[in-house]
């Protein structure tokens, strides 16, 4: 795989593994890639329906458990801020609305985001202190739907 690495015909992220013309071909980075294929694997060994690549109009993921909507927004630290922010406030008035992050550095680096004085900072801010948007990191969010499915 290394020698693959290096000849630039296959790219890791998260501990994913993919060609790299998936890019591409889809259109979106190896994180973003990553990032589906992890809450994929999340969703699936929680028996928890999520729609894939592209499926949702207002999210990067839809995912649904016991009857309960949540909207799923990747951040990708290469995606600008401002889009992802906007996507998010599209899906408030939806179901739950996550944010989600690879890790909590990224998490954590977003948050400093919200000091901004940039109006769609200020309402995501504020809808994040009122749980209307919940940032995220994979390990939370597969903490939070089993704890929804043990209800």
């Amino acid at each position: 795989m290394v020698e693959l690495q290096k000849k630039k015909m296959v790219k890791e992220c998260m501990g994913y593994y993919a060609p790299a013309n998936w890019e591409e071909k889809a259109g979106r980075s190896a994180t973003y890639l990553a990032m589906l294929r992890r809450l994929r694997d999340i969703c699936v060994n929680s028996a928890v329906p999520f729609t894939s690549l592209a499926e949702s109009k207002v999210a990067d993921s839809e995912v649904t458990v016991v009857g309960q909507q949540m909207f799923i927004h990747f951040y990708d630290k290469k995606t600008e801020p401002q889009n992802i922010i906007k996507q998010a406030l599209a899906s408030l008035n939806k179901g739950i609305t996550v944010l989600l992050f690879q890790d909590e550095e990224d998490k954590r680096g977003f948050e400093t985001l919200l000091h901004s004085t940039d109006p769609a900072s200020l309402i995501i801010k504020m809808e994040t202190e009122g749980s209307s948007v919940q940032l995220q990191t994979f390990e939370e969010l597969e903490k939070m739907l089993q704890d929804l499915k043990n209800i």
